[in-house]
């Protein structure tokens, strides 16, 4: 009797923690620009680009997104166009889940990724 009593109690805790396990939060963003283009560049787009990577995993307290977060996530998105310096026309979504006592995070970006050429635009 025991023993059922025991298995009951273990699957009932695994079944909440297992349910308890969706998204807790969502961020979206979207931007003109991923950094700052000068004033005298020409900016050409190259091709779209699309990245999901996986952001922190933390216990007890949710992972809220930082900065570095970004530069990471852009730099991956750079990387997948040769010659590529700047995003333009992104959208920005950033998740958080939770399963129990521990929670991840989801980065993921769309945009257009572009090269930007400094001081070569004629500014008469």
């Amino acid at each position: 009797m025991r023993c059922i009593v025991l298995v009951l109690t273990v699957a009932g805790l695994l079944s909440a923690l297992t349910l308890g396990g969706c998204a807790m939060a969502s961020f979206a963003q979207i931007g003109p620009q991923s950094h700052f283009d000068f004033p005298n560049s020409n900016v050409k787009a190259l091709g779209p680009v699309k990245v999901k990577v996986p952001g922190r995993t933390t216990a007890f307290i949710p992972p809220l997104p930082k900065a570095e977060d970004d530069v990471m996530m852009y730099n991956v998105a750079l990387a997948q166009v040769e010659g590529a310096n700047i995003i333009t026309d992104y959208i920005k979504i950033i998740r958080i889940y939770g399963l129990g006592p521990i929670y991840w995070s989801e980065y993921e970006l769309e945009g257009t990724a572009a090269k930007m050429e400094v001081g070569q635009r004629d500014l008469k």
